[in-house]
């Protein structure tokens, strides 16, 4: 088992029937990844994410799970 902190800019872009646009932002957050048989293993991550909409800034948190492949 290991533990990942991490800290830096977010950004959220995107493009709709009014035009396009951004937002920037600041995130922090931390992993655990666990190492699970042979080169596969399981990965749980949390952020959170504050970006500045509209003159605010807005909290955009996140949970994440996934699959890791070692080589």
């Amino acid at each position: 088992m290991r533990l990942e902190l991490r800290t830096g800019g977010s950004a959220l872009a995107g493009i709709g029937g009014g035009g396009a646009g951004a937002v920037g932002g600041y995130h922090v957050g931390g992993g655990v990844v666990l190492q699970g048989i042979g080169p596969v293993g399981l990965r749980v991550d949390y952020t959170y994410r504050r970006l500045q909409i509209d003159g605010e800034s807005r909290p955009l948190p996140s949970f994440t799970l996934g699959l890791v492949l070692r080589h």
